[in-house]
């Protein structure tokens, strides 16, 4: 068998949708956030900002969830093995290059064809080449397969509802304490 090539995930493109509109929502939450300071105060700006990027956040995780969990609805297992691992490069928090093993598990498909594929890196991090790995298979095309791994499933969703909760708590408690500042002023003119 020739050497693994990279074959793409039917919602590779949703993927790249989400993520598009969480980086367009990020900009928008800033300009968004700069006009309120300017108009409205600190708080008003930099809580309606947060909340538009946690909204967006959220946004992403769903369109990139529901469609994953309507896919592997109509999966079958195959029972497969990690033949190899390919490195991949990324990065951490701090912009250092990092290096992660991505699996490379071979399977055997309904059609009877034995085929190959890539699971994202750090997915089955504690296979050795050989150990069995489970393989969610479209059905109906074996062509469409992903490694069964909850990380490879769901990390990307879970990584996005995570991140979004934080700016949506800051905008949350900076909206809430703007309008508490808003209605003080208020209730001390209705004092004696």
């Amino acid at each position: 068998m020739s050497a693994y090539r990279y074959q793409p995930h039917m919602d590779d493109a949703v993927v790249s949708h989400a993520l598009s509109i969480f980086k367009y929502a990020l900009l928008a939450g800033l300009a968004v956030s700069a006009l309120l300071i300017w108009r409205k105060g600190v708080l008003w700006g930099i809580g309606i900002g947060a909340l538009m990027v946690g909204a967006a956040g959220f946004y992403g995780a769903a369109s990139v969830g529901w469609p994953r969990y309507q896919a592997l609805a109509h999966t079958e297992r195959i029972q497969g093995r990690v033949v190899a691992y390919v490195s991949e490069n990324g990065m951490d928090s701090k912009g250092n290059t990092t290096v992660w093993r991505a699996p490379v598990v071979e399977f055997r498909a309904a059609d009877g064809q034995l085929r190959r594929i890539q699971g994202i890196g750090g997915s089955l991090p504690r296979s050795k080449e050989g150990d069995p790995a489970e393989v969610r298979v479209a059905v109906g095309n074996p062509a469409d397969a992903r490694v069964a791994d909850f990380q490879d499933a769901w990390g990307l969703v879970i990584g996005l509802a995570i991140f979004s909760l934080f700016p949506t708590l800051i905008g949350l408690a900076l909206t809430y304490a703007a309008r508490r500042q808003q209605r003080s002023p208020a209730l001390e003119q209705d004092l004696p």
